[in-house]
């Protein structure tokens, strides 16, 4: 059931803001507010929330200026959703009426206490919203501030009573209890855990500020209406739906269970560990589908973790497109790195909206695309070394940071020919092998000595643990074997969708000799013989290794993804967006080859890419680095 103040909030929402707001003050005294409280740097304001009685109570509010660190200072901070801007209620805060969003009016009314003060601090009351310089100086220090806050206070919204019972779930999970206990008291209370999705679907966890203000908490609590549970023990349960196997077969057991363990997904940005806030492209990558209604808050809203106050400068005077190429030529300059130019190009929209058209280069950080970029993912997972380390050193001229032009040095390996669709199922690698002529000859140098199929068979398996020229003979070893056996599983599927099993051999339409090439006839030789056996003497060793290979290879394969050919005969794949006259690169600062197309004398970037042979640096040993080296145009 609705508690009495629950319903005393609800009634008075329906009659409306007027019945909150003295008629005598409709004005907005705001800048009289805080003109007489000004801040100095390292200086906030804290709020004193002062008692209320009764919810019909008018709230009172109490503001000072404090040092930010000093340790007689405590406070709690408050991370809420702001809520429409044009909903607004009066509050007093210094005797003095001031508007705020109806979200935080009802949040305030649920924190205070009825025989005490509340210390919070709540940055639409504490900053004053209408002077942009204090707003950059102020939000320069939101990390310090909810970083140094005795709690942090998440307020979801008024409840119910399905999320009262939620709640209550959370709370009788506190303390870490076995996980099947979780699961246990869980299972166990229906209402409660359909009430617990609705608070995880709420709009609070797609907010860019909540990242922050959460992870940088020593300690949370969740609030929803006059109900409050600790957040590490939601975090704690997140970690019990993950483990599948402790939970009942989602094919018997009731929808509701599936729809929980599904809304715990929401929270999956806030429960990154501690030491991944170091790692910029990482966190980048986590918030892509967290909103902000500045989209200037995309980066400014991180300025507490990953060391972003290097990258970029809080200034709400500068168009949001201007701040973007500011911080993404700073971040690759300052680290000798493209890791974020690699994760624009394709994900950017196709066309901008006037002022707000960024460079193929820089990415579009307001994006929250569905689709995921394995390329991005891999890049900042630094698995390759495409460039051999050589770092990005910015030749653009120094001047205006709207420039669209980028200039580094790097070197045009070669330009597609061919593109096939990458995707998944036996109908897609159908279409993949029709796409690419077999007896097309492979480019000279090859470090390795692959044959056609090996070089196509790491491409569409994105093989992210290829041979380096720096493994020891065991790992090398251990390399070979598990791709020898994709080889086999590859070959073996190739044969079956072609029906060449014949007892005469493998058939005379599709020769084994012509598609492996001619370059290691040894090895074609040995590849040939060795599947021969085993399809003689060990059919289902094969039929195993065919399995394997089907599902790393769906596991790479997708409506996102396509596999090419260059006219040099590489193999390689990138994302669908790429098109035949696209040029193959390597540049300085990108672990990844990239896709570039031809835009008068500059590129536009079109996303990372696999290209097998070149992904550790070999074409950097084979050609040389300075008879390859030229300078790049990016816009």
């Amino acid at each position: 059931m609705f508690t009495i103040l629950e319903r005393q909030v609800t009634e008075i929402r329906a009659q409306g803001p007027e019945d909150i707001v003295d008629p005598e003050h409709p004005g907005d005294t705001q800048p009289k507010v805080y003109k007489q409280l000004p801040v100095e740097p390292q200086e906030i304001r804290i709020l004193k929330l002062q008692p209320g009685h009764s919810v019909l109570s008018p709230i009172e509010v109490s503001l000072s200026v404090v040092r930010l660190g000093d340790a007689s200072v405590c406070y709690d901070a408050l991370s809420y959703r702001w809520g429409e801007s044009n909903d607004k209620v009066m509050i007093r805060v210094n005797g003095e009426y001031l508007k705020v969003t109806r979200s935080l009016a009802t949040a305030l009314r649920h924190l205070r206490r009825p025989d005490q003060e509340v210390t919070l601090w709540a940055d639409s009351i504490c900053i004053n919203q209408g002077n942009d310089t204090e707003k950059n100086l102020q939000v320069a220090l939101m990390g310090k501030i909810y970083r140094t806050a005795s709690c942090v206070r998440i307020w979801l919204g008024t409840g119910s009573d399905d999320t009262e019972q939620a709640m209550q779930l959370v709370n009788d999970c506190k303390g870490f209890p076995d996980r099947s206990t979780v699961v246990a008291r869980v299972v166990g209370d229906e209402r409660g855990a359909i009430g617990l999705a609705e608070l995880l679907r709420r709009p609070y966890w797609n907010r860019m500020w909540m990242f922050q203000e959460i992870l940088l908490a020593k300690l949370a609590y969740v609030h929803c209406g006059t109900f409050e549970a600790p957040f590490n023990t939601l975090v704690y349960m997140d970690v019990v739906s993950s483990k599948a196997h402790l939970w009942p077969d989602r094919r018997t057991s009731p929808r509701w269970i599936f729809d929980l363990r599904r809304a715990f997904f929401n929270i999956a940005q806030f429960t990154i560990a501690p030491v991944e806030l170091g790692n910029l492209e990482y966190v980048l990558q986590a918030t892509r589908v967290l909103q902000a209604s500045d989209p200037r808050d995309k980066l400014y809203a991180l300025m507490g973790t990953c060391g972003m106050a290097s990258y970029v400068t809080i200034d709400y005077r500068s168009p949001f497109r201007d701040v973007y190429v500011e911080f993404t030529k700073n971040h690759s300059r300052l680290t000798g790195k493209l890791s974020l130019v690699l994760t624009a190009g394709w994900r950017n929209p196709e066309s901008g909206d006037g002022d707000g058209e960024l460079p193929s280069w820089t990415p579009d950080y307001r994006s929250s695309r569905p689709e995921s970029d394995i390329y991005a993912g891999y890049a900042a997972a630094r698995v390759f070394d495409a460039s051999k380390g050589l770092c990005f050193v910015d030749e653009s001229p120094e001047h205006d940071l709207s420039v669209r032009i980028l200039k580094t040095r790097g070197f045009i390996l070669d330009t597609i020919e061919s593109v096939a669709p990458l995707l998944g199922g036996e109908d897609g690698r159908s279409q993949v092998l029709r796409a690419f002529d077999p007896q097309r000859p492979r480019p000279k140098s090859d470090s390795f000595g692959r044959t056609q199929l090996q070089a196509f068979c790491e491409t569409i398996l994105f093989d992210a643990d290829g041979v380096k020229k720096d493994d020891g003979e065991d790992v090398r070893a251990q390399k070979r074997d598990r791709q020898h056996k994709h080889l086999l599983g590859f070959m073996h599927d190739l044969a079956m969708q072609h029906g060449h099993l014949s007892a005469s051999g493998v058939g005379t339409p599709f020769s084994w000799n012509a598609f492996l090439g001619s370059s290691r006839k040894g090895d074609i030789e040995s590849s040939v013989r060795y599947y021969e056996q085993l399809r003689d003497s060990a059919p289902r060793a094969l039929d195993e290794y065919r399995t394997i290979f089907v599902r790393e290879y769906n596991a790479n394969a997708g409506k996102i993804s396509s596999v090419f050919v260059t006219r040099g005969g590489r193999f390689g794949r990138s994302n669908y967006t790429i098109r035949p006259g696209d040029a193959v690169a390597v540049l300085h600062g990108a672990n990844l080859p990239v896709i570039l197309r031809k835009a008068g004398p500059c590129y536009k970037f079109i996303g990372g890419a696999y290209v097998s042979g070149i992904m550790y640096g070999e074409v950097m040993d084979d050609l040389g680095i300075d008879s390859l080296s030229e300078s790049v145009l990016l816009i």
